[in-house]
């Protein structure tokens, strides 16, 4: 299960969401869950969507000019004790956030 956090790059509405350009856009399997101007709070609605179904493994890549994720990571980690939290550098363009959940 993946899930991704970008940028819109313009103000849309997708999935029954409405996104202001320059906000952060969530997917989880190919639609649009979550929107706005956190990134902490639509990276966990992505996040809370791939773990709905116990998991393992959730692997984090951090694209170009991604936030902080310190944050998210501990939040995850005390709400989810036994998942194990892979995070890794990822530099990939235009997504701030790829998840995968195992």
């Amino acid at each position: 299960m993946t899930g991704e956090v970008t940028t819109a790059s313009r103000d849309a509405e997708i999935d029954g969401l409405t996104v202001e350009k320059g906000e952060y856009l969530g997917f989880f399997n190919d639609r649009a869950v979550a929107a706005g101007p956190s990134f902490a709070e639509v990276a966990r609605a992505v996040a809370d969507g791939l773990l709905a179904e116990p998991r393992d493994v959730l692997t984090l890549l951090a694209g170009d000019g991604a936030p902080e994720l310190n944050g998210l990571v501990d939040d995850l980690s005390a709400l989810y004790p036994d998942l194990e939290i892979d995070f890794h550098d990822g530099g990939q363009p235009h997504y701030q956030l790829l998840l995968s959940a195992e």
